[in-house]
């Protein structure tokens, strides 16, 4: 958790904690994440917080939850394992271990998707909950392209090949433009409420919006 002054992007609070997460086999239990969250911000000095005028979140782009009003399920991140891959990638050929779409058809194969209502990445999900947890989630369209069934034309997700994977149509989180903002936040954050509260974003593209200085000229290389 970090705040940044906007006038000159420098760094003014920053707190961490060990998640305690894991279950195993890539998955993570999803609910202590966003524990944890209310933890950091909660630890950040009451002053600091006081001055947040909006709220931006990134987290892991490939990874994937699912969930309704009353319950969530474990975090499928990017190093989970899908054991039916070939099987989906006869009908989505660039499918991966990890990647959202691909979780989402093992899931629904399983029958594991009964009962949700929606479905996105983790930080979505705390987006969703941030902006008081209603409506359709929203998802920045390059976390969408990083799940594997995308349609660059249509500048979303496949529908049809979406369909055919067996994954519910009704759990297809809404594709926004990169910089969204997904609403104002609402409920105890211990953070001003009705501040703007922006779509978020991938951990790999943000590390390049926090360290581009001309996005023109450069070029960016990730290792890991």
């Amino acid at each position: 958790c970090v705040v940044v002054e906007t006038l000159d992007r420098s760094l003014v609070g920053c707190r961490s904690l060990a998640h305690g997460a894991g279950l195993g086999d890539g998955m993570q239990d999803a609910a202590r994440h966003i524990e944890v969250i209310r933890e950091l911000i909660a630890g950040l000095p009451a002053d600091l917080r006081a001055r947040v005028a909006a709220v931006g979140v990134t987290g892991q782009m490939h990874g994937v939850v699912a969930w309704s009003e009353t319950r969530i399920s474990p975090l499928a991140t990017w190093q989970s394992t899908v054991r039916d891959l070939a099987e989906f990638q006869r009908v989505a050929p660039g499918l991966r271990h990890g990647f959202g779409v691909a979780s989402l058809a093992q899931m629904a194969k399983a029958g594991a998707l009964d009962g949700y209502t929606h479905a996105a990445t983790i930080h979505d999900y705390l987006v969703w909950r941030l902006t008081g947890a209603a409506g359709t989630p929203v998802m920045d369209e390059s976390d969408a392209a990083s799940w594997g069934v995308y349609d660059l034309r249509a500048r979303g997700f496949d529908r049809t090949v979406w369909r055919k994977l067996g994954i519910p149509e009704a759990l297809m989180p809404r594709v926004v433009p990169i910089g969204s903002r997904a609403g104002t936040l609402s409920g105890d954050w211990g953070l001003p409420t009705g501040i703007p509260v922006m779509a978020a974003i991938g951990d790999n593209q943000a590390s390049v919006a926090a360290t581009a200085e001309h996005p023109a000229d450069e070029i960016y290389l990730t290792l890991g």
